[in-house]
């Protein structure tokens, strides 16, 4: 076998994924998260990181793509067992719908699911999506700021 094909074959595509979703080269971390989602022993895990990647930087409301849109909301079903992915989803209808115009408060069990999140998935998610109107990211700041001091 020649050597490209091999190193092909290797390739820790997960891991490159997360390296790339952390420089925020997003074109790159949706390649290969895509690719490392397509062996059968992926981690569902991986498809939080995806549909953040999805999004490419920006706010759910700034998603100009409905495919794309679709694509990060199938994401996070299919991750839906997390608790940060959950987060996500609601922070992405919110955003969508822009809920903060019509004022109230965000539910309860969506208050529950940010408490209970750990802090690396806080921090991951405000460094990827920042959405200041948004009350359930607002959440997350505080929940961030809780965490830090």
């Amino acid at each position: 076998m020649d050597e490209p094909a091999e190193k092909s074959r290797h390739r820790d595509y997960p891991a490159d994924g997360l390296r790339a979703l952390g420089r925020k080269d997003y074109n790159a971390a949706v390649a290969a998260l895509t690719q490392a989602l397509r062996a059968p022993s992926a981690d569902p895990a991986l498809y939080f990181h995806l549909a953040l990647a999805q999004l490419r930087g920006n706010r759910p409301d700034r998603v100009k793509s409905a495919r794309d849109l679709n694509v990060v909301r199938y994401c996070l079903d299919r991750a839906g067992h997390l608790a940060h992915a959950r987060v996500l989803l609601h922070l992405a209808d919110e955003d969508r719908g822009r809920s903060w115009e019509r004022g109230g408060q965000v539910a309860a069990r969506v208050r529950a699911l940010v408490e209970a999140m750990d802090p690396e998935y806080v921090e991951e998610i405000l460094e990827h999506v920042t959405a200041p109107e948004n009350r359930v990211w607002q959440l997350l700041v505080a929940q961030r700021d809780k965490t830090t001091g």
